[in-house]
């Protein structure tokens, strides 16, 4: 059933993977997965092991904060989650070498996972939910120069995720996948910068608001990386036959997707 989704929405002339690229992004799309989850794990972990940690009210960067139980965890767990996408990157390459803007969505996930390792490393001096003190330091502009890195670089992540969603839909357009990925991710820009606007209003939620946004991060990847391992064991007799079929059935659609 999944396969047969995917195949309907394949761009039609996509080209199939290379034969000696195909065993290389199955191993880094199913690496890509393993991050996803080492990430969620690694928060829940630290979470249980923080005390008086809250996983509705805290960051999830709050267990990397100076002064944290095992700050250390968070720099190990949020560098897989880069390295991750890192993966992604390099797997996503052989699918759109032929494609426009072949580049531009391997280079954001990059991006991505440079800048979620760099979370890792540069701490945030103190919790700005536990501490009004933290809080009115940082907005005063006296905290340090790696907590205010720390912020951009996070905002970094979200910024460079949702644009891999429009490099990716330039490259598939105009297909119905093409398509369906510009949707999603105009729904999720409108939201990012309603959620901006309100952020203030989610206080005694905030780390919770954080943790739905990394659910939507997460879900994206895990989409980019099955769709991977799926072109990346589509047989070509499998795909004639599913193209055999799209011009019995409807022999305009190949022309206008």
């Amino acid at each position: 059933m999944l396969r047969d989704v995917a195949l309907w929405l394949r761009p039609a002339g996509w080209p199939l993977l290379p034969e000696a690229a195909r065993r290389r992004t199955l191993l880094l799309a199913c690496a890509a997965i393993v991050a996803q989850v080492v990430f969620v794990g690694g928060w829940v972990v630290g979470g249980a092991l923080e005390p008086r940690f809250s996983q509705i009210r805290q960051y999830i960067s709050e267990l990397g904060r100076q002064g944290a139980a095992n700050p250390w965890l968070f720099t190990i767990f949020v560098g897989i989650w880069g390295l991750g996408f890192i993966a992604l990157a390099v797997a996503i390459m052989p699918s759109l070498s032929t494609r426009p803007w072949p580049l531009a969505m391997s280079l954001f996930f990059v991006l991505a996972g440079v800048c979620a390792i760099l979370v890792g490393w540069l701490q945030m001096d103190c919790s700005p939910i536990l501490s009004r003190a933290c809080k009115s330091r940082y907005d005063a502009g006296a905290a340090s120069w790696h907590f205010y890195a720390h912020a951009w670089l996070s905002v970094g992540i979200k910024v460079t995720l949702l644009l891999t969603g429009f490099a990716f839909a330039r490259s598939a357009w105009p297909s119905r996948l093409g398509r369906l990925v510009l949707s999603g991710a105009l729904v999720i820009l409108v939201a990012g910068i309603v959620t901006f606007f309100l952020h203030d209003s989610f206080a005694p939620y905030q780390g919770l608001e954080e943790r739905l946004w990394a659910l939507v991060a997460h879900l994206w990847a895990l989409l980019c990386a099955t769709v991977l391992i799926l072109e990346a064991t589509l047989e070509p007799g499998a795909l004639r036959a599913h193209e055999a079929s799209m011009q019995r059935h409807a022999p305009g659609e190949l022309a206008v997707s």
